[in-house]
């Protein structure tokens, strides 16, 4: 097997233990409070369509992630957790800035937004601070 091929597997396989891990704490999530799975549900769903819509409308561009904090909170359904999030946005024809937002991060993927990570970003129109990761 060459070094690449090693490499895919290495990633594949941390891919599944993540998933399991944020499978495993999902479930303790419901079972510690499962009164607020449809409410949580309900959360999820409604930032799902404001991520959609601000894909959509929103300006691209990209963003340096300064810094990831807790939030603590977390959403019983689908393994996420709020977190605060500063980004220094690069947009076209505007002048770089300052974003800060409170979003959802998936526990799996959370590693591959750490600070110093350059990212594609849908920006609200509207509002500076109100983005999305695009692709």
């Amino acid at each position: 097997m060459g070094l690449f091929d090693q490499f895919k597997q290495a990633l594949i396989r941390d891919n599944i233990k993540r998933g399991f891990d944020g499978a495993l704490h999902s479930a303790q999530d419901i079972a510690s409070n499962p009164t607020n799975i449809l409410q949580n549900h309900n959360v999820l769903q409604n930032y799902g369509r404001e991520m959609q819509r601000i894909q959509q409308v929103g300006i691209r561009g990209s963003g340096v992630i300064r810094s990831v904090s807790p939030a603590g909170e977390s959403v019983a359904v689908g393994g996420n957790d709020w977190v605060d999030i500063e980004m220094d946005m690069t947009l076209p024809g505007r002048e770089p800035y300052l974003a800060t937002t409170r979003i959802m991060m998936p526990r799996t993927t959370a590693d591959m937004y750490a600070p110093g990570s350059r990212h594609n970003v849908a920006v609200d129109p509207a509002d500076p601070n109100n983005f999305a990761f695009a692709e």
